[in-house]
């Protein structure tokens, strides 16, 4: 989050915005976190918390399933990088059967279309830990 917070603190003093969002999501997609900036100081004092316990009873949770094989439609993802070049796309999947899986396509052509179109819903084939579209 380094970088894209420095981006955003020049961005909104460049440009006189009020308030910048930064949003991060962990590699395993298990820890988000956001911040809010802003070129006019507080009326109220800054709110760190940690929520998870909030979140986990507002949000519905599925089952997650090691070692998984076959048929699963894409829930989300995210590339990873090498420098400047996509190398592997890192998919939460739905199973047949209401489950769901995790699992990583080392492919930079996957990595690159994950950057360019839209994998959710589509089907992909999973391998225990890996995927094929």
């Amino acid at each position: 989050m380094l970088q894209s917070t420095a981006a955003m603190i020049d961005r909104i003093r460049d440009r006189g915005e009020p308030y910048g969002l930064v949003t991060a999501l962990s590699g395993l997609m298990n820890k988000p976190g956001l911040a809010v900036y802003s070129t006019v100081p507080p009326e109220q004092p800054a709110l760190v918390a940690d929520l998870v316990d909030d979140a986990t009873r507002a949000t519905e949770t599925l089952e997650v399933v090691t070692g998984y094989q076959g048929p699963a439609v894409v829930a989300a993802c995210t590339a990873g990088y090498d420098g400047l070049d996509p190398v592997r796309c890192t998919v939460i999947a739905d199973t047949p059967s209401g489950d769901r899986c995790v699992a990583t396509a080392h492919d930079a052509e996957i990595a690159r279309a994950s950057t360019t179109e839209e994998l959710i819903g589509r089907t992909i084939t999973v391998d225990a830990t890996t995927f094929t579209m």
